[in-house]
């Protein structure tokens, strides 16, 4: 059995997706906003996700210098289960790095 399914990962994906509001009010126009990697998994660590507590790395981030942090797990999951049509109703894409300078991600 995967990790993915022996943590039930997905349903814990689809709670933080569930309560992804960002700085929108209540009734805009706009759909519900996107979490990059990192924001999904900080909301799963501090949501205390079976997956975050028992994977066995850190979360995620610049210098880590592993190629298995628990965002890329999830991110690589996600995409493998989107492109193969398992999963059909959760949305991926890619932050465009046009005049991006940076991009910090804190806990709190």
């Amino acid at each position: 059995m995967s990790l993915w399914d022996r943590y039930g990962v997905e349903a814990d994906v689809r709670r933080v997706l569930a309560g992804a509001t960002g700085r929108r009010g209540p009734g805009h126009h706009f759909d519900a906003p996107y979490l990059s990697a990192y924001q999904l998994v900080i909301e799963l660590s501090q949501m205390g996700a079976p997956i975050a507590v028992h994977y066995g790395r850190r979360l995620g981030g610049k210098g880590l210098n592993e190629h298995s942090s628990l965002a890329q797990y999830v991110a690589n999951q996600l995409s493998k289960r989107i492109k193969s049509g398992q999963i059909s109703d959760i949305e991926g894409a890619f932050i465009s790095s046009k005049h991006l300078v940076g991009m910090t991600y804190r806990t709190t």
